[in-house]
């Protein structure tokens, strides 16, 4: 299996000051944020272990291999190492509103929330989301996506076209792709038609 990039969304948080998602990444070798996350990184290091003494020894090994990369819009942990794991922790409030539905046509906010990892070839990993602190019974929403806008080429959505006056924006527009980014004139009828 080539290498597999895997995207989180969505780390946020309801009204209690103390409610958080959490998301735990292990073997991965790299991972990108935007530089201005609102997430809460904790490098757990090797061997995340179930025992109250693999936890002790897990303190003594951090991850310290950061550096900036693609002029400093990103952040990436490189070469980390197959049993290496990473914590993430949501800081924000959010809701059904600021949801993403087009992992290539993200908000500002949306990409503070969302975070990219690289498993390595042929090697496997473990994901671990949780919950905690949430006032009453209520469900949470887990979204995830292969890479997003972060790692790969920019893609306009319809979303953001203006449709001219005698046209209406398609149905199912989040999901319409332009040729150009931003959505321009030519992008007419992918993201439009005669109303």
């Amino acid at each position: 299996m080539p290498a597999l990039y895997f995207t989180v969304f969505d780390l946020d948080q309801g009204m209690d000051h103390d409610s958080r998602e959490n998301l735990i990444l292990r073997g991965l070798v790299e991972y990108k944020l935007v530089n201005d996350t609102e997430l809460k990184v904790d490098n757990l290091g090797a061997d995340i272990g179930v025992s109250f003494s693999s936890m002790l020894q897990q303190q003594r090994r951090k991850v310290e291999d950061y550096k900036l990369v693609n002029d400093s819009t990103e952040l990436a942990v490189e070469n980390l190492g197959a049993d290496v794991g990473v914590s993430f922790s949501s800081t924000q409030r959010g809701g059904k509103t600021d949801n993403p539905v087009n992992p290539f046509d993200l908000t500002g906010k949306q990409q503070r929330r969302a975070v990219m990892a690289k498993f390595p070839q042929g090697k496997g990993f473990s994901i671990a989301w949780t919950e905690a602190h949430f006032a009453g019974m209520q469900g949470r929403n887990l979204l995830f996506a292969g890479a997003f806008s972060l790692g790969c080429k920019l893609e306009g959505s319809c979303t953001s076209y203006t449709c001219p006056e005698g046209f209406a924006l398609r149905t199912m527009a989040e999901f319409l792709v332009c040729d150009h980014n931003p959505c321009n004139d030519q992008d007419l009828y992918t993201c439009c038609y005669g109303a």
